[in-house]
């Protein structure tokens, strides 16, 4: 009787010690028959699924088993680790790390142990999914550097084109022969030029000029411009935020962005529907929903352009963005639009995203960093009438031999005395040994050796006087010049009239030294 008490009283401290460890174990543990019906399931395993308890008693356990998985159970043997999503009862699942062992006593009895892995199996999602924007945000950068680097040498070469061409005509007249074929010449530049602009836009070395805006205005500015260009059958919403925060950007950029955008829904709705444009206030943080990739906590200003349209599947909208890929014919889209809007949007700062589904729609969502200052007035469009021929000594400097000669011809044609030099200390050197004034300096930002911006600061030791032009075709730094105004700066390439117009604004201006010594000739150039 003694030895039975014994054996009795050790059989129920064992059996507590099971049945403590299994009421507290975080593990899922589960007695299955032999159809795979629930025997016994310690209380982890209702707990963390959702269940209330008892309730899955008698459940056949495969049925909780994502089907994917289950189909591949043959491949699953006694003793092996296996990775299972088991269906909650709010009908989510559950990533868990499996094994089974047959018992000996009945031998068709099992027992099932899962760990809850989701916490490890959403870290390597979003590993995943942190990888594939990497490698996308590489192909987009290595393929922005190519585009760069093609659009800035073309750039050269239509400057040249273009620019002779120009020549040629004014020399010849409209109606010389040959005249007609050679305007058709500089028209075909105009759209060449058209197109790198947009390829220097995707790469993000174009130059902006940034202000201080209200996206608000630029929308209202632009629906005038929108709603001929996308016919009747579109109806065109604007939803946009009475207290909107300010951006800095290139206000013609995002008139481009807006445009490119409205152009890309119009496309995706031959059959009409609505085009909805609207404008928020968008703080991020850790407790509000996270933006587009890219994205930092903080305040930004949205616009989202929404259509009815066609929508895209995930392949399709993968590939939007990169330069030439269009789901368009050859003769109606180039697949510059929305790469030009990414590259905008890229050097202004902010992000974008995009939802689509196919016969449902699509969103584009363009997140700007918001700022504190208030929008600065709209720059005046000077619309005078004046002359463009000057009679003062222009100093040229340009790395591109034959840019440099082009250069010469058209200032000369003008009549300003021009003086040239390849590099900046070439420059430095003339003005040193030149005995006559210098009214003005044009010079490449971007040059080898000795920059733009440093050679007129040297310039302006030895002739405080000089005004200064600055020109360039491709932004090396991926930013807006900061530092130069807008109104001495020129973008390459230019015509003639933009060149001399420009000119005449900063040698006529008030601040300009020898205002009242300019030559008011009316006389077309020569």
């Amino acid at each position: 009787m003694a030895e039975r008490e014994e054996a009795a009283l050790a059989l129920r401290e064992s059996e507590e010690r099971f049945r403590l460890i299994a009421e507290h174990a975080h593990d899922l543990i589960a007695l299955l028959d032999a159809k795979g019906r629930a025997c016994y399931l310690t209380p982890s395993c209702e707990s963390t699924l959702g269940y209330p308890a008892g309730a899955l008693l008698g459940t056949v356990a495969w049925e909780l088993i994502d089907a994917e998985e289950w189909a591949e159970r043959r491949e699953w043997g006694p003793g092996k680790l296996r990775e299972l999503r088991l269906r909650k009862a709010d009908g989510s699942w559950l990533w868990v790390e499996a094994c089974y062992e047959i018992t000996g006593r009945p031998e068709s009895h099992f027992v099932v142990v899962a760990r809850d892995i989701s916490e490890r199996k959403g870290a390597e999602v979003e590993t995943r999914l942190l990888e594939d924007e990497l490698r996308q945000a590489q192909k987009m950068e290595a393929v922005g550097q190519l585009a760069g680097g093609i659009a800035h040498d073309f750039n050269n070469l239509l400057s040249l084109i273009g620019g002779y061409s120009e020549i040629l005509l004014r020399r010849l007249g409209s109606e010389a022969e040959g005249s007609k074929e050679i305007a058709e010449i500089g028209k075909a530049a105009e759209r060449a030029s058209r197109l790198t602009r947009q390829l220097l836009a995707y790469s993000r070395k174009q130059v902006l000029e940034p202000r201080v805006l209200d996206l608000n205005a630029v929308v209202v500015e632009t629906r005038t411009m929108l709603e001929p260009l996308i016919g009747e059958n579109i109806e065109l919403v604007a939803a946009l935020a009475g207290d909107l925060g300010s951006i800095s950007a290139d206000d013609g950029q995002i008139e481009q962005i807006i445009m490119n955008l409205v152009v890309n829904a119009r496309d995706a709705m031959p059959e009409g529907g609505k085009l909805l444009l609207e404008t928020r206030n968008v703080t991020l943080g850790n407790a509000t929903p996270a933006g587009p990739p890219g994205t930092t906590p903080g305040d930004y200003v949205v616009l989202a352009v929404t259509d009815t349209g066609e929508g895209m599947d995930a392949a399709t909208a993968e590939q939007i963005f990169e330069p030439f890929y269009t789901t368009k014919e050859r003769a109606v889209g180039t697949g510059l639009g929305l790469s030009t809007v990414y590259g905008i949007v890229k050097q202004s700062g902010g992000q974008i995203e995009v939802e689509s589904d196919p016969d449902v729609g699509t969103v584009f969502r363009l997140y700007f960093p918001r700022v504190a200052e208030e929008p600065e007035p709209p720059l005046a469009k000077s619309a005078d009438e004046r002359s463009l021929i000057g009679s003062e000594t222009v100093l040229l400097v340009e790395d591109d031999e034959a840019l440099r000669e082009l250069g010469r011809v058209m200032l000369e044609a003008y009549g300003y005395t021009v003086l040239l030099a390849a590099n900046g200390a070439a420059a430095l050197e003339l003005a040193r040994d030149h005995p006559d004034p210098i009214d003005l300096l044009i010079t490449d930002v971007l040059m080898p050796g000795m920059g733009g911006v440093e050679l007129a600061e040297r310039l302006s030791k030895l002739r405080p006087q000089l005004e200064v032009l600055y020109t360039s075709g491709y932004n090396d730094s991926g930013t807006s010049l900061k530092g130069i105004s807008h109104a001495r700066y020129l973008q390459k390439p230019c015509t003639m009239e933009d060149l001399a117009g420009t000119l005449r604004d900063l040698l006529d201006s008030p601040h300009s030294p020898a205002v009242g010594t300019r030559v008011k000739a009316s006389t077309a150039p020569r």
